[in-house]
């Protein structure tokens, strides 16, 4: 899986990798495709805008601390919608 655009990747052990995305307001990073299941974990939040090919977009609020299980095989990318800056940290099992 290659990574988002603007991620910083980090291999945790033999049995996950992980990435930080740090999105300014406007900005977008993906798409990317995770081959296995995963969590995001919200540093600092904001509103983000999933995009999906052939589904309508999703905006969801994200908080300091959420987390949010990902399960594999979509193609997504995420654009920060609102005011701040977001930092989250997304992991993927292997």
């Amino acid at each position: 899986m290659a990574l988002p655009e603007g991620g910083i990747a980090c291999d945790i052990c033999s049995r996950a990798r992980g990435w930080r995305l740090q999105l300014e307001p406007g900005q977008t990073a993906g798409p990317i495709t995770q081959a296995a299941p995963g969590l995001r974990v919200i540093i600092d939040g904001g509103v983000i805008e999933e995009i999906v090919k052939d589904e309508a977009d999703r905006s969801l609020a994200l908080n300091p601390g959420d987390l949010y299980w990902q399960e594999p095989g979509a193609t997504r990318a995420i654009r920060n919608i609102g005011t701040t800056s977001i930092n989250l940290v997304e992991f993927e099992l292997k």
